[in-house]
């Protein structure tokens, strides 16, 4: 057995080991975790496409909440050749070569591959010895994840039912992933070559997640296209993968840790080389000249521009590209996609061009994970850095440079993602002004010296003036949030749902500990926050080179010792479990009681099911008629107000309510009513359309808003998904009443908590008295 070099130094530093092996062969060694047992996903897996993205983060998702190592057992070539099912003179070919899918499923957070040798000798296999000696004794599997469809075993014998039974037999935990429907066809790679072939690039992408790509070393060409100013960067084919109709195409290129826009022909070059027979990759890449020759390049096709032909000169042919170039550059202006185009030492950098609006917006995030110090201090430094910088030392200088550039805004946001929190600085102005000014250019310079050059005393710590004014202020919005019993319930639900763990600590730590930290000791955290957060960048809005090369190289300043973190869904934020359900009485001086309710069982937040989620959460309290406004509809005496919303990061919905003292049993009883009817389906007809509706409604008004289409995307890769408004949209069209029912039937109550009225009473918060505390502001 042999391991795999790699070169993946652009992904971090996880343990990721590629086995090709004859498995059967009793020499092996080293097969199967070191420590502990493993979980394994199954399959060949060609393209990687959302549908086996669903299995692979189940998978990394099931394993972190296990303690397992996540590992794929795959094969060296097509599995069907050998079973008679296709022959390859009939098959086109590979979605993607070995070493990009290997990169795939690296960035998904597969830590082992093991790659068998498909030949006579592994197809005699039975599928007992499958399951049994490779499996449970080799492989120490106890997680299996697998496809609806999955078959294994000699002559394909072996299917899910064996496998499931078997399973239950040997105490393996088994998990069958259900189909995955996109406008109306189940995702394959039989489609999506289909598509490939047809050169159907805006489907490809679709059921893949992300755009098709070729990946490759540079090889030396003829030179001629650096004579007229136009180098381009050349790959060889391999023979066995597929690839879209010969021509011109608008791409992207990815060189190391940067990427780039670019024009590609692929094809046989009939021009300059008319007895070439090997298929050859040719790349422009824009704004960019140096040496590429044995360097690996990925370039992601994103529009057909033309086919390939024959130009009468070499003259006529640089014309073309000339004009090739100017239209896509043209079209990439209006391509309204977010795409990473730098990835630096665990700083992303992402931008979302449009040329629809005439401002920009920035967010920079922060993301860490949660503890009840680190949090508090984290959001205690984004409203001290947020409110000046050592050029504008006050905020009311702040606020005159905001105004100068055009009225921008600037603020900052606090979000809980299960066991991890992010602050989120964002800034937002006019792409250029009446005088032809670049005032958005501008303001993402103030924000990079907001966040690293902050107003600091002579002895370099945060000036202590600011760090007590900043407190004051911090506390009094803190109690006004928390004096809300809207806010007061959820959080003391969450508290309850999440008992000791990290999910359950507050979006802003410990109160103690914000009252006590020192700006000296403010001062030591912000510069290790710097080095160690995970740092994510988004822009969007017009773009230019000048702004794309300006916040890709805005943290340069900022020292890299390798310990920054990189998160990656399914393990960060972790799985949450929630402990045994609870019901909690509690006492407060207010008029009506309140309750709060929390219930586990929804897909993780990785999941592409999300959607059956907001179809859910709008039959019972946002469509027109829903179940839980019925019962405000029919039980006004006892009921006042409720709503609903999710726990992405907990996979939990919550669920509160505004109740007459003394009736706070008949409306829990009254919930559980109408959640039973969504298991057993016995709804007053058109609930579920019109759910359905609001939902793709909601999703088509994403893009009106720019704020909201940048907001959108940075959820998805916030949760791993990572598909545009129009893949969400072929998902949700596929959802079907039965799976709201099962969706529904999954649900569990964790957590009753129940708020009543004692006139007396004091409101506590971890440990503080909250009804009765000052709320002073600092002045400015």
């Amino acid at each position: 057995m042999t391991t795999i070099n790699r070169d993946f130094d652009h992904l971090g530093d996880y343990s990721f080991d590629v086995l090709p092996c004859n498995i059967l062969n009793e020499d092996v060694k080293g097969v199967g975790p070191q420590e502990g047992f493993g979980g394994v996903a199954l399959g060949f897996f060609d393209g990687v496409h959302i549908g086996h993205k669903e299995l692979l983060r189940t998978l990394v998702y099931m394993c972190t909440l296990r303690g397992y190592e996540p590992a794929v057992f795959t094969m060296d070539r097509y599995p069907k050749f050998l079973r008679g099912e296709n022959s390859e003179s009939l098959f086109d070919g590979l979605i993607q070569d070995t070493r990009w899918k290997l990169e795939v499923l690296f960035e998904l957070g597969i830590e082992r591959t093991y790659i068998q040798q498909f030949d006579d000798a592994f197809s005699q296999v039975t599928p007992e010895d499958f399951l049994n000696k490779i499996l449970y004794d080799k492989l120490k599997a106890r997680l299996v994840v697998v496809g609806h469809d999955f078959r294994f075993g000699h002559k394909a014998a072996g299917d899910v039912a064996l496998l499931e039974k078997w399973g239950k037999e040997r105490g393996v935990e088994v998990i069958v992933i259900d189909p995955l429907f996109s406008n109306g066809e189940l995702v394959s790679s039989t489609i999506i070559r289909k598509a490939l072939k047809e050169g159907d690039l805006q489907k490809v992408t679709r059921l893949l997640g992300t755009e098709y790509s070729i990946s490759g070393p540079v090889v030396p060409g003829n030179a001629q296209g650096r004579t007229v100013g136009m180098p381009t960067a050349n790959v060889r084919i391999p023979a066995n993968l597929l690839v879209p109709p010969y021509g011109v195409y608008v791409t992207r290129t990815r060189i190391g840790g940067k990427t780039y826009n670019s024009v590609t022909n692929i094809g046989t070059r009939p021009t300059v080389n008319q007895d070439e027979s090997d298929v050859l990759m040719e790349t422009v890449i824009f704004d960019y000249d140096c040496n590429l020759y044995g360097i690996d390049i990925n370039v992601s096709f994103l529009h057909f521009l033309r086919p390939e032909r024959s130009f009468n000169s070499f003259l006529t042919l640089t014309n073309q590209m000339s004009k090739d170039m100017q239209t896509a550059r043209t079209w990439l202006d209006s391509y309204e996609q977010l795409w990473k185009i730098a990835d630096q030492e665990g700083i992303t950098t992402w931008v979302l061009p449009s040329d629809r609006f005439h401002s920009n917006v920035i967010n920079v995030c922060l993301s860490s994970p949660a503890d009840p110090c680190n949090s508090a201090a984290h959001a205690f430094l984004g409203r001290i850095l947020s409110s000046c910088t050592r050029e504008y030392p006050t905020k009311t200088a702040l606020t005159k440079r905001l105004d100068e550039l055009f009225g921008a805004e600037l603020d900052v946001s606090n979000r809980r993602e299960g066991d991890w929190q992010t602050i989120i600085f964002r800034a937002s102005t006019v792409n250029r002004g009446m005088d032809d000014s670049k005032p958005f250019h501008s303001l993402v310079d103030l924000v990079a010296q907001m966040l690293l050059d902050p107003p600091l005393e002579e002895d370099g710590f945060l000036v202590e003036e600011i760090v007590e004014r900043e407190r004051l202020n911090f506390l009094s919005d803190w109690n006004t949030y928390i004096s809300d019993y809207k806010n007061y319930v959820s959080l003391r639900t969450r508290d309850l749902l999440c008992g000791d763990q990290l999910h359950g600590t507050c979006m802003i730590g410990s109160i103690d500990c914000i009252a006590s930290l020192s700006s000296t000791e403010l001062t030591r955290i912000w510069r290790n926050w710097l080095k160690t957060a995970q740092i994510r960048v988004f822009v969007a809005g017009r773009m230019d080179t000048d702004l794309k090369n300006k916040v890709s190289n805005m943290w340069q300043e900022v020292s890299y010792n390798g310990g920054r973190i990189r998160r990656l869904a399914g393990r960060e934020p972790s799985p949450f479990l929630p402990g045994q359900p609870i019901k909690v009485i509690e006492k407060a001086p207010l008029e009506m009681s309140r309750i709060g309710l929390m219930y586990s069982g929804l897909p993780p937040y990785t999941s592409y099911r999300v959607g059956e989620i907001d179809v859910l959460s709008n039959m019972l309290a946002a469509a027109a008629h829903s179940l839980l406004n019925d019962i405000v509809r029919l039980h006004p005496e006892a009921v006042h107000n409720i709503s609903c919303r999710t726990f992405p990061f907990l996979s939990c919905l919550y669920i509160d309510a505004i109740v007459t003292p003394g009736k706070e049993d008949e409306v829990l009883r009254a919930v559980d009513r109408q959640l039973k009817k969504i298991v057993t389906g016995s709804y007053r007809e058109g609930l579920f359309t019109s759910s359905l509706e609001i939902i793709k409604n909601q999703l088509i008004s994403i893009s009106d808003e720019m704020e909201n289409m940048l907001s959108f995307r940075r959820n998805q890769i916030t949760s791993g998904r990572n598909i545009d408004i129009d893949g969400a949209l072929a998902l949700i069209r596929q959802i079907t009443p039965e799976q709201i029912h099962e969706l529904a039937s999954r649900l569990k109550r964790q957590v009753t908590y129940v708020l009543v009225p004692e006139k007396e009473a004091d409101t506590l918060y971890k440990g503080q008295i909250i009804n009765s505390a000052p709320n002073k502001k600092a002045k400015l």
